[in-house]
């Protein structure tokens, strides 16, 4: 089992989405193109000593007490070199998302396009 403890009431929570439906992480396609962690969430409480309840969004369809199986706790990145502050966008359906301004390029490895997907700019 996994020992998770966290204060209540922190923005510190991810939320693992590998037994979510794909309409609930806010991918179209296939699960290997989804986002593996969505979040951060506020911890609200601990309703068992297994289970914490958390704040999520007012669109998302989900019950809100999960599994300490289910929930990682999240770190800030303290890099300079990379970019934190991604404006995020509220769809139609109240799910979070970047608004992509412009596909930049692709990166290469020999030779071979693309190896991690389209550069883009938010």
């Amino acid at each position: 089992m996994k020992h998770f403890t966290t204060a209540v009431g922190l923005m510190s929570i991810l939320l693992d989405t590998l037994n979510l439906d794909l309409t609930h992480i806010g991918a179209k396609g296939r699960r290997k193109c989804a986002a593996r962690f969505i979040g951060p969430y506020k911890n609200n409480q601990r309703t068992t000593p297994d289970t914490y309840q958390i704040s999520l969004l007012p669109g998302v369809r989900l019950h809100n007490e999960f599994h300490v199986a289910n929930l990682q706790p999240s770190a800030k990145d303290t890099n300079d070199k990379r970019l934190n502050n991604v404006p995020r966008l509220i769809t139609c359906d109240g799910t979070e998302g970047n608004q992509v301004r412009a596909i930049v390029g692709y990166r290469t490895r020999y030779g071979i396009t693309p190896v991690q997907g389209p550069l883009v700019r938010p």
